[in-house]
């Protein structure tokens, strides 16, 4: 089984992640984190040593190793973040729609082969102020139009998903709530 969490900053990925980890006894894959962890260097994350070797990181091409990966070994496992986060946050220079929705269709065919069709894509999101006031004092957040922007590209994605999918609005929807849903749309 794979769950895949989206979203932008502040609306709760980890906080569910958490959870569903927690209930299903599965391990996150954070493909982002996990290549910052692995290349510290005198205590500053950097990918200046993967990028030495040729090796994409934080990129969409990390999605689809990923995607072989948990495939190869028959894992569960949630993601938080993949190839739609790449396609959102635009890690893919020069990419047109088209090359990104063809990349996404061939992302879902490799995600579902892994998953052996065991697979959820949820999309969290809230209002603006909710995500800012949750992310006070973190080091990066988007401006509103930034934000807005993500948001939208995170919806004209999830609408072009064709994996099981539900959406959650981490601003009107409490966390019990939105897990008895997760929890429901696993079990279809």
């Amino acid at each position: 089984m794979i769950v895949i969490f989206e979203g932008a900053n502040g609306v709760g990925k980890t906080t569910y992640i958490d959870r569903l980890t927690g209930m299903l006894n599965i391990r996150t894959f954070r493909p982002w984190l996990e290549a910052k962890t692995a290349c510290k260097q005198n205590g500053t994350r950097s990918y200046g040593a993967l990028d030495n070797f040729g090796i994409p990181v934080n990129t969409h091409v990390d999605d689809f190793y990923v995607a072989d990966f948990v495939g190869a070994f028959n894992l569960d496992v949630v993601l938080d973040r993949s190839l739609p986060s790449a396609i959102v946050y635009g890690t893919l220079p020069g990419a047109d729609a088209g090359t990104e929705m063809a990349m996404l269709k061939y992302w879902q065919l490799m995600i579902k082969r892994a998953s052996q069709n065991r697979v959820l894509y949820i999309w969290l999101n809230a209002p603006y102020e909710t995500c800012k006031e949750r992310l006070e004092g973190e080091r990066w957040y988007p401006k509103k139009a930034e934000y807005e922007k993500l948001h939208k590209q995170y919806e004209r994605i999830f609408h072009a998903i064709k994996l099981p999918k539900i959406q959650i609005n981490t601003g009107d929807t409490l966390v019990d709530t939105g897990m008895k849903r997760i929890c429901q749309a696993l079990k279809t």
